[in-house]
């Protein structure tokens, strides 16, 4: 009877139309009752024309969609339960029924409906609405700070990965630059070694004619131009040679020789355009480009 009452208040009608029952005859009517199940409620609201449903939902001072999205659910359940033909399996009581109602208005679980999870967790959220709404509006905060956080990071480690790059390239840039410049440096003393052997060659070639004052001169240049240099030493010693062993002709001075033989030491002078040679009898000569100068003899001052 409760759940009959509850049916009507819902939807401004009875489980079964009273006319067709009063029609169909007492034993039809008892039938009807003991073994059809009636249309849920929300059903039953889907039926109605617009006209009666429309004034159903004003009686509730609600809207025909929202009327039939409320019903839906919960008081389904909750009515059909307490008008199962199984005796059995409806409420044992009103005041089990009366607990039921208060449940679906407190948006907590009802035991006329089977516990699922989901529903568990939709009469949860219901519940609280306010509390889930913070949670969420954190969550959705933290997942957002942390996606720029990550962003962000990203970002950087990029910055750094092109940085890193960029040295790179240019450690590479600067090597091959270092490279290219020391291959060049390489060149250059090559080509200046070069021409310095080619410089003493054509001294000691000059030597052999008859100009070896050429030779003399190009040999004194090299011996000024590189004084701590190996060629330096080398054409000092060639130059010092030339003069104490051999026999010059020169249009103005007797040949470039000392009087007696055996070379014991050669000297330059500070500018390099002189040299004194001796030798082991104690014979010392001062020569510039083109000859000898002075002749000085043992002890003589």
């Amino acid at each position: 009877a409760l759940g009959v009452l509850l049916y009507e208040l819902l939807t401004g009608k009875t489980p079964f139309e009273t006319k067709d029952l009063l029609k169909a005859g007492l034993d039809e009517m008892r039938r009807v009752i003991r073994e059809q199940e009636p249309p849920r409620p929300s059903t039953r609201l889907g039926t109605l024309l617009e006209g009666e449903l429309t004034t159903t939902a004003e009686h509730r001072r609600t809207e025909p969609p929202k009327l039939i999205h409320s019903v839906r659910g919960d008081l389904d359940w909750i009515v059909m339960k307490a008008l199962e033909k199984n005796r059995t399996r409806r409420y044992e009581s009103a005041d089990a029924f009366a607990m039921d109602v208060r449940r679906h208005l407190k948006d907590e679980p009802i035991s006329a409906a089977a516990p699922t999870t989901a529903y568990r967790i939709a009469k949860y959220t219901r519940r609280h609405k306010a509390m889930i709404g913070t949670v969420a509006v954190i969550a959705t905060i933290l997942m957002l700070s942390s996606a720029v956080s990550i962003s962000l990071a990203i970002a950087a480690m990029r910055d750094r990965d092109k940085v890193a790059e960029i040295s790179r390239e240019l450690g590479h840039q600067l090597d091959r630059t270092t490279e290219a410049e020391r291959d060049a440096k390489s060149a250059q003393d090559d080509a200046q070694e070069k021409e310095r052997i080619m410089s003493f060659q054509l001294a000691d070639d000059r030597l052999q004619t008859n100009r070896p004052e050429l030779g003399i001169a190009q040999l004194a240049y090299l011996v000024r131009a590189y004084p701590e240099q190996h060629l330096g030493h080398v054409a000092a010693e060639r130059l010092v040679s030339a003069l104490c062993q051999r026999e010059f002709p020169h249009p103005k001075t007797p040949p470039l020789r000392h009087e007696d033989d055996g070379r014991i030491l050669g000297t330059f002078s500070h500018d390099g355009s002189m040299i004194a040679t001796g030798s082991k009898y104690g014979t010392v000569q001062v020569w510039n480009l083109g000859g000898p100068v002075g002749v000085r003899r043992g002890r003589e001052p």
